[in-house]
């Protein structure tokens, strides 16, 4: 899972928050505050709308149809409010940083906090004491490229620990093939030739479901090399009249028999495979189609002016 992300940054020197904001320039979605009351306000509701999250990516793995679950996901504006990750200086005037991440020490939430040279100590305590995932120190050098790399390892865990629903209920040797350095490095391929911003993946049905930046959702099915002659016989069964039963059976096409069995409105159509992993015969096949009801965070960005 890929999950919409929004990141906070706390600090009462302006001057700093001017500074962050123009090293992470490239990381979108993020609000500079000054003061710990902005970010109470902000986190109001933070709890609430993880649990609603959870709820509704259980509801895709349980679904008679997991990939309309998996849309009205996607058609839930909630999740674009959602913080991922919090940055906050140790020392303000109004409430220190530890604190501030003890207070928001909720699921779903990584924190980050950015020390002076007598904080180290304290830093330490608080990794090890869990109130912290992480912790810079404000004086290195290159202090922007470190802070987005955390930034990312960040949203890696967040995203990890959001979609635990998903990887729960996982086939374990769909699990193992989605570990293979092979298949995710070529899914990431996938995902990025499309600008995918937000994705789950699926076990049963057996892909990944992505909503792009320019709106449209991504279907990337994957099958096994095993699995075609099996899979161009279910095609036939079930009446299947698009062209290309013999490229399925022959491994160079998989058909989008998911969507049409799950979804309403979607044509039967073939997509070229492209090969995750030769070795381990895992082979995938992107098919794009239109969803109105789903709400990027770009769309919801362009409709309230940026």
């Amino acid at each position: 899972m890929r999950a919409s992300s929004r990141i906070s940054f706390i600090d009462d020197d302006p001057s700093f928050l001017d500074a962050m904001a123009d090293a992470v320039a490239s990381v979108r979605r993020c609000e500079f505050l000054h003061h710990p009351g902005e970010l109470d306000h902000s986190y109001a509701e933070q709890e609430a709308l993880l649990r609603r999250e959870q709820q509704m990516l259980a509801r895709v793995v349980g679904a008679e149809s997991p990939l309309a679950a998996a849309l009205d996901y996607f058609a839930w504006e909630g999740r674009h409010r959602i913080f991922s990750v919090l940055v906050t200086d140790q020392v303000m005037p109004a409430e220190d940083g530890i604190s501030i991440c003890e207070r928001h020490g909720h699921f779903g939430l990584r924190r980050i906090l950015l020390t002076g040279a007598a904080d180290a100590d304290l830093a330490v305590k608080a990794f090890n004491g869990g109130a912290i995932e992480s912790f810079l120190p404000k004086q290195t050098r290159n202090l922007g490229f470190n802070l987005r790399r955390a930034l990312q390892e960040q949203f890696l865990h967040n995203s990890l620990e959001r979609g635990r629903h998903l990887a729960m209920q996982m086939r374990h040797e769909r699990l193992q093939a989605l570990q293979s350095d092979d298949v995710s490095n070529a899914l990431m391929v996938i995902l990025g030739r499309g600008r995918v911003d937000e994705y789950l993946v699926l076990g049963e049905p057996f892909g990944v479901l992505g909503l792009r930046a320019d709106g449209r959702l991504s279907w990337i099915q994957i099958e096994t090399t095993a699995g075609l002659r099996e899979l161009a016989d279910s095609l036939a069964e079930f009446g299947w009249d698009a062209p290309g039963l013999d490229r399925v059976r022959a491994g160079q096409a998989l058909p989008n028999l998911e969507l049409v069995s799950q979804l309403e409105g979607i044509a039967a159509a073939i997509a070229p495979v492209e090969v995750l992993s030769e070795a381990d015969g895992v082979l995938a096949a992107e098919f794009l189609f239109d969803w109105p009801a789903a709400v990027s965070w770009r769309a919801l960005a362009e409709e309230r002016g940026g």
